[in-house]
């Protein structure tokens, strides 16, 4: 609609006085408002390329009702098995939550893994609701997202070595005092040393952070775009909590950062101790000014949100098959008793534990429709032809996750599908933090999660304590632990119930805190 506003042909008007007068009224007052609310929706809808839409609007009302868009949050799975059935291997649009996403086969993943005007970060900012007050946290044109990148691409990898130990320190703390505040603790020891890492207040903020900002941006996201500052002002709760839990990181922070500089200045400019992710990012700002809270924020979070979710996953996986439990319990034993230490080397020697994390992975990507961008300019899709426009969206089908042409029995959580893949040299995306268009978990190209290396270690070395300490067994027989799936986003089953306790000392296979 090119016009904002809607006026009425001279041969409609005779016909509204015969109506009466409050009929009419409402009649014009109608005809401006949906007009007003098709125009803003034209205004607001971003680019997209040219293809079939799954989920097309059924008659004006749509605009209103959203049925497509409903359609898409409750079957974003067989969205993909549709498009896949009607389309074949060509592309797609689907109408979501987020405007329009062209979704590409899991073939063309290969062809935009590292395309630089296809940005995840864009979608990020978005999606997580950056332009907010408190979710500002996440926007990645700042200062704080440039340093984000450059600490988690150039300083997490080099310290990957020295960080097994202090996670193994923090692990055996955790699954003592508080299993739910594991991965906080593990993540905050790396990155903010021992000053934080068993604060009580610190650990929940970033254990709430992490929970309420991607909840309250999925809540967000269901309103318009022009809608979600009102929205997070008055109408979802956990936005509050998110702005106030910022300000409190950012408290938190500034003092231990400013205990640390005071440190540096008192030692002529050397460290002492553990060095972390406040020296990091100190080194990288190279004296620009930051907010420090939010840095550290952002960092916590993602690490936090990652780790809990697939260590849940592992554990639901886990619980059901406790068959598959001793033999990963032995390979922890042999692996470390081996090695001697909580070391890099031994952590890569437990394939048996690394399969059955890529496993559920495999099963519960979080995020389906994978590879998520948002095109900086037009982009040309090579071997294709196909032009992705700029500003628009898209993503690429994960269905080969459980295409049985790929993987055997593909519904069925198998801890050894990996480690016999494995075995194979000639399979290159058998371990947990490789990536390829059938194991999109981390994404793909350049954009792949580059803190996925530090989240395997996490991961390992807590599921050996979670392992070797306890046992674990589904509350009730025949438990459902689906995920629950938001449109293209399959979270993790908060509704299953485990049971666990700890074993007895005798029947320990390995004594993990002599472990050095």
């Amino acid at each position: 609609m090119a016009n904002s506003s809607v006026l009425l042909p001279e041969r409609l008007l005779p016909a509204i006085p015969a109506m009466p007068s409050y009929l009419a009224s409402r009649l014009v007052w109608l005809l401006l408002v949906s007009s007003s609310f098709a125009w803003v929706y034209s205004k607001t809808r971003q680019k997209s390329a040219n293809f079939p839409v799954i989920n097309p609007p059924k008659g004006w009302l749509s605009l209103f009702t959203q049925d497509n868009i409903k359609y898409y949050l409750d079957n974003g799975w067989e969205v993909q098995r549709r498009g896949a059935a009607e389309y074949g291997g060509q592309p797609y649009n689907v109408i979501t939550t987020d405007g329009v996403v062209t979704v590409l086969p899991p073939s063309l993943a290969q062809e935009i893994r590292n395309e630089p005007n296809l940005s995840f970060l864009a979608v990020a900012a978005t999606n997580l609701q950056s332009h907010l007050k408190g979710f500002d946290v996440y926007a990645v044109d700042t200062i704080q997202g440039e340093l984000m990148l450059k600490v988690t691409r150039n300083k997490l990898p080099k310290f990957l070595a020295q960080m097994c130990k202090p996670i193994a320190e923090e692990a055996s703390i955790a699954v003592k005092l508080s299993l739910g505040q594991s991965s906080a603790r593990m993540s905050s020891r790396v990155f903010l040393g021992p000053e934080l890492c068993r604060d009580k207040a610190w650990l929940n903020v970033t254990k709430s952070f992490a929970l309420d900002s991607f909840q309250a941006s999925d809540k967000l996201r269901r309103y318009p775009t022009w809608f979600r500052s009102f929205a997070a002002t008055w109408l979802v709760p956990q936005a509050k909590l998110v702005r106030q839990q910022a300000i409190d990181a950012e408290k938190l922070v500034r003092a231990v950062i400013e205990k640390r500089r005071q440190q540096r200045e008192q030692n002529g400019g050397t460290e002492k101790g553990e060095e972390n992710s406040v020296d990091w990012f100190e080194d990288e700002a190279g004296g620009r000014v930051y907010d420090a809270g939010k840095t550290q924020l952002l960092l916590s979070a993602v690490a936090i949100q990652t780790t809990t979710d697939l260590l849940t996953e592992v554990m639901l996986r886990l619980a059901q098959r406790p068959d598959f439990v001793q033999e990963l319990r032995d390979e922890v034993a042999s692996v470390l008793q081996a090695a001697g230490a909580w070391s890099k080397p031994a952590l890569f020697n437990m394939k048996l534990l690394d399969s059955a994390i890529k496993e559920a992975q495999r099963m519960r990507p979080v995020l389906f429709g994978a590879m998520p961008r948002i095109a900086l300019a037009d982009v040309v899709i090579p071997c294709t032809g196909v032009t992705i426009p700029k500003g628009s969206r898209l993503a690429v089908s994960s269905l080969l996750h459980h295409d049985p042409s790929v993987y055997e029995n593909p519904l069925e959580y198998d801890i050894h599908r990996f480690a016999d893949l494995r075995d194979d040299d000639s399979n290159s995306h058998s371990h947990l933090v490789s990536t390829g268009p059938a194991s999109l978990g981390f994404g793909h190209g350049n954009h792949a999660c580059p803190g996925r290396f530090f989240a395997a270690n996490e991961l390992k070395i807590a599921l050996s304590f979670l392992l070797v300490n306890y046992d674990w067994k589904i509350d009730t027989e025949n438990v459902d632990i689906s995920p629950e799936n938001i449109g293209f986003t399959a979270n993790v089953n908060q509704t299953a119930r485990v049971r666990f306790r700890r074993r007895a000392p005798e029947a320990i296979e390995i004594d993990l805190d002599n472990i050095r």
